[in-house]
């Protein structure tokens, strides 16, 4: 185990002010990846096909609700994203981290809808976290991107 020297006061004021700009930055890049992506695909390249699965869809979205869910997955993406990084490209870790998310963001909850309110069909569960791994997979390089890597090999969870 490396021994850290402790800095000045200064220096950890710094270093948190630092921190906190990568948190604001990773949020605010991998939210507008991310919603872009959702527009490109759920507004233009499947509009009809998520229309013909999903008879209750609103003739015109909630934008701002949206926009909410987008904001507080950028926040958690960009929070969770240092904690499980495991020490190797901010490419390869985004984009495995990124697909994680889309995972855990979307299956569950298209799973548990559909179970519950049957407003769309099963292939657009299937369609809708397949679409995610891309959607947040790029979120994730993005927000590594930001975060960076470690110079010293190690990641910021290792316990050991």
């Amino acid at each position: 185990m490396i021994a850290r020297t402790v800095g000045t006061p200064l220096e950890s004021i710094l270093e948190s002010a630092m921190e906190v700009r990568k948190l604001i930055l990773a949020t605010v890049l991998g939210l507008a990846v991310m919603m872009f992506l959702s527009g490109l695909w759920h507004g233009l390249a499947m509009r009809d096909f998520y229309a013909t699965h999903s008879p209750t869809l609103r003739e015109v979205p909630l934008l701002r609700i949206i926009g909410l869910g987008y904001l507080l997955l950028g926040v958690l993406m960009a929070v969770i994203y240092p904690k499980g990084y495991e020490g190797g490209s901010p490419w390869l870790e985004g984009v495995r981290f990124g697909m994680y998310m889309g995972l855990l963001f979307s299956l569950p909850r298209g799973l548990i809808l559909y179970g519950a309110e049957g407003s769309h069909t099963g292939l657009v569960v299937v369609v809708d976290a397949a679409w995610h791994l891309v959607e947040q997979g790029v979120g994730g390089i993005v927000i590594a991107l930001v975060h960076g890597g470690r110079d010293d090999g190690s990641a910021e969870g290792d316990r050991r």
